[in-house]
């Protein structure tokens, strides 16, 4: 009897943090989790959207395996677009 193995490749990764502190935590956790097995983040297609009412205001880069990622108003996640909108946009819907 032969024994099958599924090994599972994760895509896509969704983080949400309430801060741009804990966000950058959390990605070196991932990036130094990735590192350990011996996979690789890559940052060139990674991005970040902000959200709240603070969205617009300037910030400190984020960085994902010692590369800056862009922000975004806008992403696609598999099928679905995710856009950020103001709150009074939102009020008006």
């Amino acid at each position: 009897m032969s024994n099958l193995f599924n090994i599972s490749v994760p895509r896509d990764i969704v983080l949400i943090s309430p801060t741009v502190h804990s966000l950058q935590i959390m990605l070196d956790v991932c990036a130094s989790f990735a590192q350990e097995v011996g996979m690789k983040f890559n940052s060139s297609k990674s991005v970040i959207m902000r959200v709240g009412t603070r969205f617009k205001l300037p910030c400190k880069p984020v960085m994902l395996c010692d590369k800056p990622l862009s922000f975004v108003n806008e992403a696609k996640y598999f099928v679905v677009w995710v856009k950020v909108q103001s709150v009074s946009a939102l009020h008006e819907m």
